[in-house]
C-alpha cells in the first residue's frame, strides 16, 4: 500500500512576487468615521509615516464629488484593511502609491465602488505609478530596491478605467505585486458608453493594467512608452462582465497568471473606431464561446 500525502495550500499566507511580511506596526488605528480616514490617510502621505495599520470598521466610506477622494501613500509597511468578515466599501474612492517611495503596501478586505462618472470620482481604484524625476532619459536603469504591494480579498466595480493601475519605467524601484482572491465586476456592464463611427465602443472599465510610462522627452502629438518595470502575480480573482483588461499585462512588465475565472469579457473598437464593432464575449452557462453585438451575452 502507497502511503499519500497532502499538501495544503494557505493561500492567505503570502505569495508571488509581492509577497512580503508586515512588520509589527507602530501605530495602529481603528478608523470607524470618513472624516477619521482621511485624517489617518494624509498621515501616510508623509515620507516619515511610521508603520502603520488603518482598521477600517463596517460602513459605507462615501467620498462622492469629495476633492479628498485621492488619496497618496508615502508610507512603508503600511496596511488598510476592512475588518474581516465584514462589509467596508470605499465609494468613489481612490489610493494612489508612488512606487518610488512606497513599499510593503498590503490593501486587503475592501470594497471599492464607483459610479464611473469622471466628474464625481477617481478616474481609478488603486493607481501603482512611478513619479518621473527630473533628468529621466530611455536609457536610465534601475539601480534602486524593489517596492512590494499586495492587493488582497477586495472587489472592484465600475471604475471610469481601471480597478489596479500601474505605470512603471526602468530607472524606478521595480515594483512587485501580487493582486489574488479579489472579484472584478462591473455592475453596470459596458456603461458608460461612446458611439465612435455610428457604432458602439465600450472604451473603458477595465479591471487590470500594467503599463508604462510615456517618454518625458517626447516629441509630437503621441508619446512613445518606456519599458515598463513591475512584476506582477495575478491569481485566484474572478472577473465578471468587465469589458478589458482582465489582466492586461504590457511594455516590458512581466506577469504570473493563474488559476483566475473570466465571464465575459470584450473587445472592439479600441477607442479609434477602426474595427467597426464592440462586441462580447466568453464562457456562458452551457460552455462554448458566444458573442452579441454591443451587450453582454445571454446563457444558453
Amino acid at each position: 500500500m502507497t502511503n499519500m500525502t497532502t499538501t495544503t495550500v494557505d493561500r492567505d499566507a503570502p505569495f508571488g512576487f509581492g509577497a512580503f511580511t508586515p512588520l509589527a506596526p507602530t501605530f495602529i488605528a481603528v478608523v470607524s468615521t470618513k472624516a477619521r480616514l482621511i485624517e489617518e490617510l494624509n498621515k501616510l502621505a508623509s515620507l516619515l509615516a511610521p508603520p502603520t495599520t488603518l482598521a477600517l470598521e463596517p460602513g459605507v466610506y462615501d467620498f462622492t464629488g469629495d476633492f479628498l477622494q485621492r488619496f497618496v501613500i508615502r508610507g512603508k509597511n503600511v496596511t488598510i484593511e476592512g475588518k474581516r468578515g465584514a462589509r467596508v466599501v470605499l465609494q468613489n474612492f481612490g489610493l494612489i502609491l508612488p512606487v518610488n517611495v512606497a513599499n510593503n503596501v498590503l490593501i486587503q478586505d475592501l470594497h471599492f465602488r464607483s459610479n464611473g462618472d469622471r466628474s464625481t470620482s477617481p478616474r481609478d481604484a488603486i493607481d501603482l505609478t512611478a513619479m518621473v524625476p527630473t533628468g529621466l532619459t530611455t536609457t536610465t536603469q534601475s539601480t534602486a530596491l524593489a517596492a512590494r504591494v499586495r492587493i488582497t480579498h477586495c472587489s472592484f466595480d465600475g471604475y471610469f478605467d481601471i480597478g489596479v493601475y500601474s505605470r512603471t519605467y526602468a530607472g524606478a524601484p521595480r515594483l512587485l505585486a501580487t493582486i489574488d482572491q479579489c472579484l472584478f465586476f462591473d455592475a453596470n456592464p459596458g456603461k458608460p458608453a461612446d458611439v465612435i463611427n455610428d457604432v458602439l465602443a465600450f472604451t473603458n472599465r477595465g479591471a487590470i493594467n500594467f503599463d508604462s510610462l510615456e517618454d518625458p522627452n517626447r516629441t509630437g502629438t503621441k508619446a512613445p512608452q518606456l519599458v515598463g518595470n513591475a512584476r506582477a502575480t495575478v491569481a485566484y480573482n474572478v472577473f465578471v462582465n468587465v469589458w478589458r483588461r482582465c489582466p492586461r499585462i504590457a511594455t516590458g512588465n512581466f506577469g504570473y497568471v493563474f488559476n483566475n475565472f473570466l465571464y465575459q469579457w470584450g473587445f472592439g473598437n479600441d477607442g479609434d473606431g477602426t474595427q467597426g464593432t464592440s462586441t462580447w464575449s466568453g464562457m456562458v452557462v452551457g460552455g462554448g464561446r458566444e458573442s452579441s453585438e454591443g451587450g453582454p451575452t445571454e446563457p444558453r
